[in-house]
């Protein structure tokens, strides 16, 4: 007989994707994720809406199942929605370390193969902007043309420089 220890986890062969609507379905008016520091707070039911927001903003700018997605954020709203608007759609997020200088920078996005990068909270110091300017130059001139906000959506131009292609709408909290 089996015991409820060894019982299969509700979650098992479901991807990553599926377990966040269907947690959604179970426990939507309990809190998934809670930001003090930035007063955000939302159910397992508003979450969902986030990430199916941010994934149908990942499609819209041509992101594909199994293309890879740079994030370069502290611990912010934002990363969490864009970890599971990535895993809906297939996609792979490519985690980047805030505290990159310039090369480092460059590595990991020449490296990682990644066809967007998310920036978070531009005003956090070193300017992430001033930092990407040191390895794309082209992307200060774009980043001043977009509207304000604190996030940003880049992609790489065929022969390896950054621009930016929206404003991430989605990936607002």
């Amino acid at each position: 007989t089996r015991t409820s220890e060894d019982a299969v986890p509700w979650v098992e062969g479901l991807t990553i994707g599926q377990m966040i609507q269907q947690t959604a379905q179970r426990y939507g008016d309990s809190d998934a994720i809670v930001f003090h520091a930035s007063g955000v707070r939302a159910t397992y039911r508003e979450f969902l809406q986030l990430v199916d927001e941010a994934a149908a903003g990942l499609l819209a700018l041509g992101i594909c199942r199994g293309q890879h997605v740079a994030i370069w954020a502290t611990n912010v709203p934002e990363w969490v929605i864009l970890q599971f608007a990535t895993a809906r759609i297939g996609a792979v997020l490519v985690t980047i370390n805030p505290a990159y200088r310039p090369h480092e920078l460059q590595y990991v996005l020449q490296q990682s193969d990644s066809v967007a990068l998310v920036l978070v909270d531009r005003r956090h110091p070193p300017s992430q902007e001033a930092l990407l300017s040191a390895v794309t130059p082209s992307t200060a001139t774009s980043l001043e043309a977009q509207p304000s906000s604190d996030s940003y959506v880049l992609g790489k131009q065929s022969r390896g420089e950054t621009k930016v292609m929206t404003s991430p709408v989605a990936v607002r909290p």
